[in-house]
């Protein structure tokens, strides 16, 4: 797999944790942009 688009991927690693810290309450949200983030990995 070529990261030419790690760019991207900051980007989405950064609105991931701006996600997980809005709703840190929310557990189901917080498991799914986990299981999101090892997928993408």
């Amino acid at each position: 797999m070529v990261f030419h688009s790690t760019r991207w991927l900051n980007d989405c690693i950064t609105f991931s944790k701006k996600l997980l810290d809005k709703c840190e309450e929310e557990v189901p949200m917080k498991e799914m942009v986990l299981k999101l983030m090892t997928n993408t990995m």
